[in-house]
């Protein structure tokens, strides 16, 4: 119920979970690009310039977010880990016991 401490911290907690695990996935995907493309003179690109596919080392990278998507994300992340460190200082010292705190 709204104005509930305990619930709206977890409700707060949840939110920043979730935002969490897709900035990790987003940020995840451009590192795993990064390490593909370390030696990438030799990376080309399938069905770009003649290559046969024995020549081809083109890396199998799903699509990442634009620039746009994730400074968003990163936004959204700092907003919604804000709001959960505000909604559990709202969570009286003695109900904290069994919750995890922002911290975990």
């Amino acid at each position: 119920m709204a104005g509930d401490p305990i619930s709206d911290y977890l409700g707060a907690r949840n939110r920043f979970e979730a935002v969490t695990r897709t900035v990790t996935q987003m940020v995840g995907t451009i590192q795993n690009a990064e390490g593909m493309l370390h030696d990438w003179r030799h990376v080309v690109v399938a069905g770009v310039g003649g290559f046969s596919k024995e020549m081809l080392h083109a890396p199998d990278v799903p699509p990442w977010a634009t620039a746009q998507e994730l400074r968003a994300a990163l936004q959204e992340y700092h907003k919604v880990k804000l709001d959960m460190d505000n909604a559990w200082t709202k969570v009286p010292a003695e109900k904290r016991a069994g919750l995890k705190s922002p911290t975990e």
